[in-house]
Formats: structure tokens, sequence, C-alpha cells
């Protein structure tokens, strides 16, 4: 009789203990290494045991999920530290700095209902600045998320882009204004550029970025750096069978002295010989873009000359193209005061949409040529 009439209450009991186990198991954690095959690294990425390295602007690592509600990234920032923002749904978070010491951040500031499928990324918008072998390249380690929540497979979009450039493509000072700093984990936004602007409009991926503020063909050429996993170390060389764009995209040239044409155009045509070689599988389009800021129209007409004799000579199946800005577009948002500069008279978001709106109808005429 004792046991029948206690049985209501260990129930009970038993109902409550049930009841906090659940919650214990919803409310846990699961650590996702770097090495988890459901995480997307968009971008040159270079993995060893306990983390990945990256040091290119724009490169980008993210994750899909149902039951998702929360997220956080162990990473660190290199040297100098380095810029970050998170892109939830394709909303775009406030940019956060991420420091040289390894440390968690937060990538939800606002709960995320489980009941639907979220993407979370983490893109660098920041460039190394350290410029010493490997020393300001940041490292990723892990992300952890609620332990009730299922990673599934990552769908990149199917229009890939390689785009190399300078500042403009790096996004110095597209963050800042005209009488602000140039410090670069305050200014410098990859993600407002014009490619990265250019990229939606095609509804492309920005498969690689490699650009490097004040870089040229000439006289500090990217040449030296293309090859490069982490930016400036020459020892990480990238293997370029894993990546298959259908354009590289170049804007480059403004640092150079442009005037020495014969100088600048064997410089040039190197560039263009190391796209060549180097994606000789694939034979992506290759379309050069004239417009940067400052000088930018400097090198317009000997860039130009250079495609049509590329193409004239071409036995494969490699053609380039070439569009420009326009001029008036070009003196009115380089024009002071104009509310189209950043810092150090670079664009900011708005040059950066103006030089885009001007080349993007051009850009997407020539990626239909020959579908």
């Amino acid at each position: 009789m004792l046991f029948l009439k206690s049985l209501p209450l260990l129930l009970s009991l038993l109902s409550v203990l049930s009841s906090a186990t659940s919650s214990n198991v919803s409310s846990s954690e699961l650590t996702i290494s770097h090495t988890h095959p459901k995480i997307n690294y968009l971008g040159r990425f270079l993995p060893t045991p306990n983390s990945t390295s990256f040091a290119w602007t724009h490169t980008q690592i993210s994750i899909n999920a149902t039951g998702l509600t929360k997220v956080v990234a162990k990473l660190s920032g290199g040297k100098k530290g380095s810029r970050f923002v998170v892109i939830i749904d394709e909303e775009i978070g406030e940019p956060f700095i991420v420091t040289s010491d390894l440390d968690t951040y937060a990538l939800t500031p606002k709960k995320l209902s489980p009941s639907i499928y979220h993407t979370i990324s983490l893109l660098k918008i920041s460039e190394d600045q350290t410029q010493h072998n490997s020393k300001g390249a940041s490292t990723f380690e892990s992300f952890r998320i609620n332990g009730d929540a299922d990673l599934v497979d990552f769908n990149n979009r199917e229009t890939k882009i390689h785009f190399i450039g300078d500042s403009d493509t790096a996004g110095w000072c597209s963050n800042g204004s005209p009488t602000s700093s140039n410090n670069f984990l305050k200014t410098q936004n990859s993600h407002i550029t014009w490619s990265s602007q250019l990229s939606k409009q095609l509804n492309a991926d920005l498969e690689t970025v490699t650009a490097i503020s004040g870089i040229g063909v000439m006289d500090w050429p990217i040449q030296d750096y293309i090859d490069n996993t982490i930016t400036f170390d020459d020892s990480s060389s990238w293997d370029w069978s894993r990546s298959t764009p259908d354009a590289v995209v170049i804007l480059i040239g403004p640092n150079d002295d442009s005037s020495k044409t014969v100088k600048f155009t064997k410089a040039y045509n190197e560039l263009l010989d190391v796209i060549v070689e180097r994606y000789s599988d694939s034979e992506p389009k290759i379309i050069n873009v004239c417009g940067g800021s400052i000088n930018g129209l400097d090198p317009c007409s000997t860039i130009s000359t250079i495609v049509d004799s590329f193409n004239s000579k071409r036995s494969d199946n490699f053609k380039a193209y070439y569009t420009s800005i326009k001029e008036d577009t070009w003196k009115t948002i380089n024009k002071r005061k104009n509310g189209f500069e950043g810092c150090d008279e670079h664009y900011n978001e708005k040059g950066h949409e103006a030089l885009m709106k001007d080349i993007v109808d051009d850009v997407k005429s020539f990626m239909a040529e020959g579908r």
C-alpha cells in the first residue's frame, strides 16, 4: 500500500528529472573543429593540425544549420589584428575587430529562431597590414554551436569570380571619410567595394580576392604575391587547381607609372601570362576594368591596347575584355567634398557603387558570351 501511495510522487519526481535532463541536452554546446567537412571556406586558406590560417582580404568562413540559436567563433586576427563582419541570412552585422590573441567571439548578437534554416558567414574585410611572412595572418580554430543544431551542406553560387587588384578592390578607406584617419581597423571594408557589389549583381561568389593596397604590376608587382596562400608568406604556395573561376576580373595599374608605356605594357602582360598559365585548364574570361580612385584613368588607354594585343595573339580559348568607368562619372566621384570619398581620397561605398554601375552591363555581357 505504501508503494502505491508513493507512486504518484515517484512519477512526479521522474518527470522533473526527465525535464531537467532534456533541458541540459538542449542547452549543451557542440564544438565544430576547423576541419569539419560542413564548414565552407571561400578564398585562400592554409589548414594546419590545430587551426586554419588566412590573410587575404574578403576570405569567408560559413556554416548552414537547422535548429541553430547560437554561434561562437574561436579565432585570432594576426599581429596587428583584423576587421571582420558577420553575415546572418544575408543580413550584414556591424564590423568588429579580432585581436592578435586567440579568443572567442559571439557571432549571433540576437537569438536565432531554431525553427528555420540559417546561414552564418564570418567575413574578413581587412588586409594583412603586418606584411611580413605569416605574422599578420588570422587563424580560425572552431565554431561552437548549440548542441541540438544540425549542420547541413553549404551550396555555393554557380558563378565564381577571382578579383585581382589594389586598394580599390581591397577596400582601403571605404568606411572612412575625407576627415577621418586611415586606420585600417576602423576604415577598411572589402564588403562594400565595387567588386563585392558587382558580384552581387552577377549573383556570383568572390571565390578569390588577391588585392593589396598600393600594389601594381610594375613598381611593386602583384605577380610577386599572387601564388601565395598567405599574402606575404612565399612558402605558402597556393594550389591553383582548387580554384575554377568563370572570370578573372582585374583593376590594377594606377599605382604604377603607366606613362612608361613599354615597361608598363610588359609588366601588365606578365600578369596576364600568369593568369593564363595558372588557369590553363579552366580558361576563365579575363575582364580588365579601369576606373580606380585618385589617378585611376591614367592607365586606361594603355590597358585597352594591351587587351587588343592579347586577343590578337591567342591560339587557345582565352579571351580578354576591357571596360571602363565613364569619364564624367570618374570626375564626379573623385571630386573632393562630393560625397563619394572615404579617407585618403579613396572611394566610399557610394563611390564604389558608381564605378560598379558604370561597368556592370559590360561585365554581364562579357560573362554571357559563349554560353
